[in-house]
């Protein structure tokens, strides 16, 4: 029996939106956006085309059996030019399992994929731990090293050789104009005025008196001296020449000096005075102001030597440059938590007493230091505050060209300012500088961006991940510990595990983010795509510098070894993994569409053909499935072994459907340009 033929509707297509607008994991299929996918792994947009990722090559060379070893990697703030090679300095500590003690390696991590080993120290205890910084110390030192011990190092640029530089602390003149007392019986007195704060490094210290007819003996500010330590007076006498006295370890009193005097130290008292050669007590010569120089030592409790010595990381802010016009901040020891100390003005080896800020709340730890616009940027737990250049001084009496400290209050004034008080960052490695914005995961399940603010907001705080928001949120605590991010190709990479969260860094979606009062809307302007790394391949810290990227990865070879190695990414195209045996490992690459309303008013409409313009390279195989009313046909077609530059015509059989989109899977390098879907309704 025949039966009638049926007068068919118009055909019509429908052109896909470029594809660059990443996976929405948030929203269910029929509310994803145009130009969104609802898979995007092992592909980003570039150059107009959704491609297969770039690959990670091992540096096979470079391998580290690390089997008998827990090593922990930190990395300066900033970038490091060594010669020609750029990338980041590291401290790595290695803890060795069977000796129970602790050794540690310098040296610096290209963005090419080398490990540059510059020197190494064995024998430190199991519980040490370390922070460096990079400053031009001396003409070939310009590393300098932090361990928990209180003990500090320069390291030889040329040699790599450790030097022990803790005895080179900065001696800070803590009191000027000081005076002396009548007699051995009166009170103990002083006076003077504060100058410098102590040195947080050492418990050096030097003050200056004024002498006089009527001082005779000479109080200093501490009391019980050590008695192995040193002690120095440096008088001016009256015809302006210098006499220097030392008193040494157990040494109180010491031969008549070219004036004629000898001086009596009182170590448990604090205090001196000068006999004559017929040992009366009398009065130093009268000279000028500030006349007598006084060089101590009182060690610093336990508690306050190692507020200094654990803290864990640090930046150059508050000048020019790193050198003479900066300061070292540095923060996180577990000591002092919520404070941060900074350094004199291009001494790193001085942390005064009083220069130090407790921000916000003290439950909270400070956990990174980023800086934006001119302002470090402080992130805590749960809060982030910003940090402005000096502003001005407390106080402007001055001696010797100095600023003088008033007792209360340091010299320098830092504006503190908090941005937000319920967003912080738990997982400080995230934190990049994305061009001129910081891009960070706050550790709990959400990534932000800190938007330029205008002269009378400042600065705000937007989240830019809402949708990979169920992805995020898988990652316990303890892996976001461990996550890092890098700047890659117009890329925000943000690592966990063995997975990379790439973020497409489109000016002009933060640009319009910074006005908008829809945060909802805005946030679908924010392109994520997901990469897998290659099987049985863990990055522990991941680098970039915008134009390449380093990473530090482990694997298990197959005797079940524990490796260690530097990576890269690269225009692969696979991934090569250097484990043992070596191998290559082509590169998975799904993408899957939304589906696509066809007829109008949910009219039914039969997908007759998909236009996939594409290419792929030599050995890749391409297959092609059909996504229909939430539902996903098998294999329905295969392109097989490329390469292929052109349109592939798909003829589907797919009827009475009111939505439709495309699910490809490339096992190989592919370049996805665009999709047209024709249909009949």
């Amino acid at each position: 029996m025949q039966f009638p033929t049926l007068k068919g509707g118009s055909v019509k297509s429908l052109e896909v939106a470029a594809l660059s607008g990443g996976c929405d994991r948030r929203n269910h299929e029929t509310q994803v956006a145009d130009g969104h996918l609802t898979a995007a792994e092992n592909v980003w947009y570039q150059n107009g085309a959704l491609c297969t990722r770039p690959g990670f090559r091992s540096i096979s060379a470079q391998k580290q059996d690390v089997t008998d070893t827990v090593t922990d990697w930190k990395f300066c703030t900033e970038d490091t030019v060594s010669g020609t090679a750029q990338g980041r300095r590291f401290l790595r500590r290695i803890f060795h399992r069977t000796a129970n003690t602790v050794s540690f390696q310098t040296g610096l991590l290209t963005y090419d994929g080398r490990l540059v080993f510059e020197g190494s120290m064995d024998g430190f205890s199991a519980d040490t731990t370390g922070m460096l910084m990079e400053y031009p110390y001396t003409d070939t030192e310009n590393v300098i090293i932090f361990l928990s011990t209180g003990a500090i190092y320069a390291q030889n640029s040329t040699s790599g050789a450790w030097r022990q530089i803790d005895d080179e602390a900065y001696e800070p003149c803590i009191r000027v104009d000081m005076h002396g007392v009548l007699a051995l019986d009166s009170a103990p007195s002083y006076g003077g005025r504060a100058y410098e704060g102590r040195n947080m490094l050492t418990g050096k210290y030097c003050v200056k008196y004024t002498t006089s007819t009527d001082g005779l003996v000479f109080y200093l500010p501490f009391a019980n001296l050590e008695a192995t330590r040193t002690v120095k007076i440096e008088l001016l006498n009256f015809d302006g020449t210098v006499t220097n006295y030392t008193l040494g370890p157990n040494v109180n009193e010491v031969p008549l000096g070219g004036n004629g005097l000898r001086p009596i130290l009182d170590r448990t008292r604090g205090r001196f005075y000068f006999e004559s050669k017929a040992g009366c007590i009398v009065a130093p010569p009268v000279a000028v102001p500030n006349n007598m120089k006084v060089s101590a030592y009182k060690e610093w409790s336990a508690a306050e030597k190692q507020r200094i010595s654990t803290m864990q990381f640090s930046t150059w802010f508050g000048g020019t440059q790193a050198g003479s016009a900066s300061r070292q901040f540095i923060s996180g020891s577990p000591l002092s938590p919520s404070r941060i100390y900074w350094s004199g003005q291009g001494q790193p080896l001085y942390f005064p007493e009083t220069q130090y800020i407790t921000v916000g709340d003290i439950n909270q730890a400070v956990t990174a230091f980023g800086k934006q616009d001119g302002v470090l940027m402080i992130f805590k737990e749960r809060e982030i505050y910003s940090l402005s250049k000096p502003d001005g001084v407390v106080s402007m009496d001055t001696v010797d060209g100095h600023v003088v400290q008033e007792e209360t209050a340091t010299c320098e004034y830092f504006p503190l300012t908090q941005i937000h008080g319920q967003i912080g960052c738990m997982a400080p490695q995230t934190l990049c500088l994305c061009g001129n914005r910081l891009v960070w995961a706050d550790g709990l399940g959400a990534v932000y961006a800190m938007m330029h603010g205008s002269a009378f907001n400042g600065f705000s705080v937007r989240e830019v991940s809402s949708l990979i928001a169920p992805c995020l949120a898988s990652i316990d605590a303890a892996a976001w510990k461990k996550a890092s991010g890098a700047v890659y190709e117009g890329y925000y990479l943000l690592h966990s595990g063995s997975t990379v969260y790439a973020l497409r860094l489109d000016e002009r979606a933060f640009r319009s983010y910074a006005g908008s009062g829809d945060d909802s809307a805005a946030q679908q302007k924010f392109g994520w795509f997901i990469w897998h790394l290659p099987p049985g391949t863990y990055v522990t810290r991941l680098f970039g510098n915008g134009r390449q990227a380093a990473a530090i990865a482990w694997s298990t070879d197959s005797g079940g070894t524990y490796i260690e190695l530097p990576q890269v990414l690269a225009d692969e195209k696979a991934d090569l993994v250097n484990g043992v045996p070596d191998r290559e490992i082509p590169i998975t690459a799904r993408i899957a569409t939304k589906a696509y309303a066809l007829g109008d008013n949910g009219r039914c409409c039969r997908l007759i053909r998909v236009h996939v313009d594409l290419q792929t390279a030599v050995g890749t195989t391409v297959h092609f499935a059909y996504r229909t009313d939430g539902r996903e046909a098998g294999d329905a077609a295969v392109l097989r072994e490329g390469p292929f530059d052109g349109v592939c015509r798909l003829t589907p059989n797919c009827i009475r459907v009111r939505r439709a989109g495309l699910c490809l899977e490339a096992v190989g390098n592919v370049a996805l340009f665009g999709i047209r879907l024709i249909y009949r309704c």
